[in-house]
């Protein structure tokens, strides 16, 4: 199962078992270092295949955060962005599982209400 959307330039080549490696502004995560909320940086993740229902997805990065927001048209069971776990829709209707920037990829998995998953992994990395 693979991203059927090419990041407009901002992803890496992935090869099989490594994370897909996604790039920041070179100032976002030494900004978010700082005492000032910097703007979120929008990455659009486009079409997710592989599930029974149409899935979109994109992440916010804001300071230390990332949350992964995921759009479908029909039924999820869970979306889940390393530590954060989302198990319904917030009031959007948009699934947003949140979670830190640590050190070293985040897990990033949809489940559809018929049990099919999406899973892969991501790193966040700046542009040099």
């Amino acid at each position: 199962i693979h991203f059927l959307h090419a990041y407009a330039n901002r992803v890496h080549e992935k090869r099989a078992g490594e994370p897909i490696v996604l790039s920041l502004p070179p100032a976002r995560l030494a900004a978010a270092d700082r005492l000032q909320e910097p703007e979120p940086d929008e990455i659009d993740l486009g079409t997710i295949g592989g599930l029974t229902v149409a899935v979109s997805a994109s992440l916010r990065v804001t300071g230390r955060r990332v949350t992964l927001i995921v759009d479908a048209d029909g039924e999820l069971r869970e979306v889940r962005l390393g530590s954060g776990i989302a198990r319904s829709a917030a009031v959007d209707g948009s699934w947003q599982a949140e979670s830190t920037l640590d050190a070293g990829p985040l897990r990033m998995r949809i489940e559809d209400s018929e049990g099919r998953v999406f899973e892969d992994l991501l790193s966040l990395e700046t542009e040099r």
